[in-house]
């Protein structure tokens, strides 16, 4: 579960209304599946999340995580400064050739 480590970190005031709708709806599954439940309003929510997600087999809780990795990704991109998103850093990282504007008056 170490993989999810960075989703743990998310703090529950960082995450978007899709994310609190997945998450209720992980939550009632749950309840459904083995008689647990998340405490939506408990600031260790993710942890909570990825503890769940790592004793549960079902497929269904399953794919509702997958959907919320992909809002708990937006919501780190919404967060972290420019210069440290993942972007940002990538394309510092990479090779490019910058593109050069050169101005051309029209004749």
């Amino acid at each position: 579960m170490n993989d999810y480590k960075w989703v743990e970190e998310i703090p529950t005031s960082h995450l978007s209304n899709r994310a609190l709708v997945l998450l209720s709806q992980f939550s009632r599954i749950l309840k459904k599946v083995n008689g647990r439940h998340l405490n939506l309003q408990d600031s260790d929510l993710t942890t909570s999340l990825v503890r769940e997600y790592g004793l549960t087999d079902n497929a269904e809780l399953h794919s509702i995580f997958t959907k919320l990795l992909v809002e708990f990704h937006s919501a780190v991109e919404l967060k972290t400064p420019p210069s440290l998103s993942r972007s940002a850093l990538a394309a510092k990282g990479s090779r490019r050739i910058s593109r050069v504007n050169i101005y051309r008056p029209n004749k």
